[in-house]
């Protein structure tokens, strides 16, 4: 092998080395870069719940009350001296009516495959069904 030859196969496998380790830098940055977005990832999560339980907690009922209600709000619950009473014809004064209950027709295999159906509560000693 004469020198011209061996200058051109070290220059190529050079070449092919360099071109190999440039690849695999690459791979490695590309890992550490998605390795940093899905730690910011879960940082954007982690500020995203507590702005949404903060959120909440502003529409909740206890603060909407709070903020109603407080010391310097001049809303006030109102008095029995602000209550009007009506009276109403006799009819819309009597008791609500009691609409008869209509029974389950029991089928007596529904029965014996009563394991296989969602269980109901029963009150003991009712008689009513």
């Amino acid at each position: 092998m004469n020198l011209k030859v061996w200058a051109k196969w070290m220059s190529f496998t050079t070449v092919m080395a360099l071109i190999y380790i440039y690849m695999q830098m690459q791979i490695f940055d590309l890992a550490y870069q998605g390795i940093d977005k899905e730690k910011h990832m879960h940082e954007l999560r982690d500020y995203n719940g507590l702005l949404t339980h903060q959120v909440l907690t502003l529409k909740s009922a206890n603060h909407l009350g709070n903020q109603l209600l407080g010391k310097n709000s001049p809303l006030q619950f109102m008095g029995n001296d602000c209550v009007m009473i009506l009276t109403g014809p006799a009819s819309t004064a009597s008791g609500p009516s009691v609409l008869p209950v209509k029974s389950k027709n029991v089928n007596t295999l529904w029965n014996f495959l009563s394991f296989l159906a969602p269980q109901d509560a029963k009150a003991w000693g009712s008689d009513v069904q």
